[in-house]
């Protein structure tokens, strides 16, 4: 009966000493992971920490362009009809910033009609086009006196962007004596004259002085020298900022005085 009775004994200590030895073991072991982990941890943040630093600078890199290169000049153009001698009769010059989405309509539509080439022209015949008050359609100049509504659309939504929604009722004011209105039977933009001088007022230079792409953006430096017809001379500087979109196409944001 002894013997069994220390038999027993001896059972529940090896018992507490393998569950103190268990414990031990687990408590060492979750210790030791730990600190095995740490570093590793340390070092993931530590590379995250580089990307963002590194994607930082990337996003604030600043690159002067060729200012006699086919995208700035092509974005330039969009803006500035260099063969009109009132190359931006669609902008406000009595402000600073005129920004795109500010810009009316009716300048809108101006900016359009200087990017049309003669391929967007097609002819139709007056007779069956009613006049518009003291304006009647006319097909005498170069038998090209309509643009269709789609090619407006298209040139609008290049230089305003893809979500800019076309405005039919405004229409395509030249001068006071030629207009395009837009006729919906035809879904085209006809054009109509009437009687009248011609208008006499400035002839104006223009040079790109800078190019510089920041970012998502492209910023054009421009000098302007205008002379009038009593001789008067002025000169001013502007910048035209194109932001790039959505399907990677720079539009037109804003232009800014300098001086």
């Amino acid at each position: 009966m002894e013997k069994k009775k220390n038999t027993s004994t001896i059972i529940i200590v090896v018992l507490l000493v393998l569950l103190l030895a268990l414990g031990g073991y687990l408590a060492y072991d979750k210790v030791i992971s730990k600190k095995l982990t740490e570093p590793k941890e340390n070092n993931v943040l530590d590379d995250k920490d580089k990307e963002e630093e590194k994607e930082e600078i990337n996003t604030n890199t600043e690159e002067n362009l060729d200012v006699n290169s086919r995208q700035v000049l092509e974005l330039y153009n969009l803006v500035v009809d260099k063969g009109n001698s009132v190359p931006h009769k669609y902008f406000d010059d009595t402000k600073d910033e005129e920004l795109a989405s500010s810009m009316s309509e009716k300048a809108k539509m101006l900016l359009i009609y200087h990017n049309f080439t003669n391929y967007d022209f097609k002819h139709i015949n007056c007779s069956n086009v009613s006049p518009m008050g003291n304006f009647n359609c006319n097909d005498t100049i170069n038998y090209k006196n309509s643009i269709s509504k789609t090619d407006v659309e298209r040139i609008y939504k290049r230089i305003f962007g893809p979500t800019a929604g076309l405005d039919t009722s405004v229409e395509i004011e030249l001068s006071y004596f030629e207009k395009f209105i837009y006729n919906s039977s035809l879904d085209s933009y006809i054009r109509y004259t009437t009687v009248g001088g011609g208008e006499i007022g400035s002839s104006t230079n223009t040079s790109i002085t800078k190019a510089v792409k920041k970012n998502d953006t492209i910023e054009i430096y421009e000098h302007v020298v205008t002379t009038f017809v009593d001789n008067r001379v002025t000169t001013n500087d502007y910048i035209y900022t194109f932001k790039l979109d959505n399907d990677g196409i720079y539009t037109f944001y804003s232009r800014k005085k300098q001086n």
